[in-house]
C-alpha cells in the first residue's frame, strides 16, 4: 500500500464529524501491515484546531503528489485514489 510513498500528511479537526474519513483512513494506513510495505515511508497527523479543511496530501517517490479534501469522502475512497495513482506508478 505505502510502496510508492515518500510522505502522507493527514490534517483534521478531532471536533468535525466530517473528519471520520481522513481519521479512518489513517487508522487503517497505519497497521502494521501497511508500515510494513515501506519503512522510509513518513506518516505526518495535523490535528486542527479550526472547522477548515479536512484532507490528506500524498507525495509519492517519483514526485507526483495527490492532495485530496475528505470532507464529502468515505475512507475507501481515499484508499482507492491512493491505489490508483500508486498503480500508475509501477
Amino acid at each position: 500500500m505505502l510502496k510508492n510513498v515518500k510522505l502522507l500528511r493527514v490534517a483534521f479537526s478531532p471536533f468535525d464529524p466530517r473528519s471520520k474519513s481522513a481519521r479512518e483512513f489513517l487508522r487503517r494506513i497505519s497497521s502494521k501491515k501497511n508500515l510494513a510495505t515501506n519503512k522510509k515511508a513518513k506518516i505526518e497527523t495535523v490535528v486542527r484546531e479550526d472547522y477548515g479543511v479536512n484532507t490528506v496530501d500524498i507525495e509519492f517517490n517519483n514526485g507526483q503528489s495527490l492532495n485530496l479534501v475528505t470532507c464529502n469522502m468515505i475512507a475507501e475512497e481515499i484508499l482507492e485514489e491512493l491505489e490508483l495513482v500508486s498503480a500508475t506508478i509501477n
